[in-house]
């Protein structure tokens, strides 16, 4: 179906295609963390576990979605504790071949763990691992990563390959080597590091964007601690370049709260604040529907969701961070709406400016 959708003097025709190519699932918002600096903290919805109902409605759609590539298990929160995770693991394995990658904080992982994930089909695990965060202890993240490493050994599998995910900021910049041996001791294939996203006013200080000369200390560090050949590394930006995209648009990612509310992205999975350059901004909860109401594909080609994604693939909302009026705008105080009429306000997104980066 085509839809015309007017731009000042131009008519342009949207025609949205089955091309969904990711679906990110949160299959629980619960987590057994409660680390200062996750932006959990700021939620105002109650925490949940996704139902089986709605993983095998989403299993049951995967057939109509013919350029899918793969479904990330993750969220906010941590999917180890969702009482059923193997079930979901494998209604989601048994009606496709699509790779299955499964966030977590591993510190659920255990002998018997191992073996069923891997038994499961799980194709990549991307481990949280936060340098000098309390809440992520080192010596039982290495400690589970490395019976991983002997299970999968053991059972002579070359899946799940290990990817490593960091938040960086400057109570831990000095770390990063140790990020880098403890890739080198799991033998992890994948390194992302990404940005502070601070949710409370104490936290601004420590946030390492925008400065330049930390971009060019971290670029030392990783030409001197980064293995050689053998692992991908994903780096954010550390200032507001003129390049900007959205990688949950360009990937043609959908995401799925654990409720079945159906979002375009991590940042309006949740109601709740985060804090950009001093400011606080309220997030609201954005979306095109639930689950229980529609299906996936339905709710990817309808009209809105169709716009949305035009607008942002085409950057036609402002750029907060290049404003020279943004202290005291009162646009920047919530998602509500830019200062161009646009609804939600993606216009000081660190998403969009790849400071924030996602697996």
């Amino acid at each position: 179906m085509n839809y015309r959708i007017k731009f000042h003097d131009y008519e342009v025709i949207l025609t949205p295609k089955p091309d969904i190519q990711w679906i990110y699932l949160e299959v629980s918002s619960v987590c057994n963390f409660s680390c200062e600096f996750c932006f959990r903290h700021s939620f105002e919805e109650k925490f949940g576990f996704m139902e089986i109902e709605v993983i095998k409605r989403i299993s049951s759609q995967i057939k109509f979605l013919p350029k899918l590539k793969g479904i990330v298990i993750g969220g906010i929160g941590e999917p180890l504790l969702h009482p059923q995770i193997l079930e979901v693991i494998e209604v989601l394995k048994s009606s496709s071949s699509v790779k299955l990658i499964l966030s977590t904080n591993a510190s659920l992982l255990n002998e018997d763990l191992c073996k069923s994930l891997i038994n499961a089909g799980i194709d990549k695990i991307v481990v949280s691992y936060d340098a000098g965060e309390p809440g992520h202890p080192e010596e039982l993240v290495i400690e589970n990563l490395l019976i991983l490493s002997k299970v999968k050994k053991a059972l002579s599998s070359k899946k799940p390959i290990l990817g490593i995910e960091c938040v960086i900021h400057k109570r831990n910049f000095e770390l990063i080597p140790k990020v880098f041996k403890l890739v080198k001791t799991v033998g992890a294939e994948e390194l992302l590091f990404t940005h502070l996203l601070p949710c409370k006013e104490e936290l601004d200080e420590i946030v390492l964007y925008p400065d330049e000369n930390r971009e060019k200390e971290f670029e030392t560090l990783i030409k001197k601690h980064a293995p050689s050949g053998g692992i991908r590394i994903f780096t954010p930006n550390f200032r507001f370049l003129t390049e900007r995209h959205c990688n949950f648009v360009e990937k043609k990612a959908v995401v799925i709260r654990w409720d079945g509310f159906i979002s375009p992205c991590y940042r309006f999975l949740h109601t709740g604040k985060e804090r950009v350059l001093g400011q606080e901004k309220h997030i609201r909860s954005f979306g095109f529907g639930s689950i229980y109401e529609k299906t996936i594909l339905d709710a990817w080609c309808s009209p809105e969701y169709a716009l949305f994604r035009y607008r942002v693939k085409n950057a036609l909302f402002p750029s907060c961070h290049d404003c020279n009026f943004r202290e005291g705008c009162q646009f920047i105080e919530s998602t509500d709406v830019d200062c161009w009429g646009n609804s939600p306000s993606c216009a000081d997104c660190l998403w969009w400016r790849q400071i924030i980066l996602c697996p």
